[in-house]
């Protein structure tokens, strides 16, 4: 088995930086996928900005429940 993680650290962006991105992508006829592009951010992080400026809340995955699958397991005896 070969876990990957990431290889480097989050970016945390300055205020400025936000407010740049978020202006770039307000213009009329913009694109949120183009401006994150240019920038080399996920379009849903440009979202997310826009929902944190206007007060709202990032949304957030409702828990699910753990799922459990059985797991069979042949020991390749064919014996009875």
């Amino acid at each position: 088995m070969e876990i990957v993680t990431r290889g480097e650290a989050r970016h945390e962006y300055t205020p400025d930086e936000r407010a740049r991105v978020l202006t770039e992508a307000a213009k009329p006829g913009a694109r949120v996928l183009l401006v994150a592009q240019r920038y080399g951010i996920s379009p849903s992080l440009v979202y997310r900005w826009r929902r944190e400026t206007a007060g709202r809340p990032a949304r957030q995955a409702l828990p699910r429940a753990p799922r459990f699958v059985p797991l069979l397991v042949d020991d390749g005896d064919t014996r009875q």
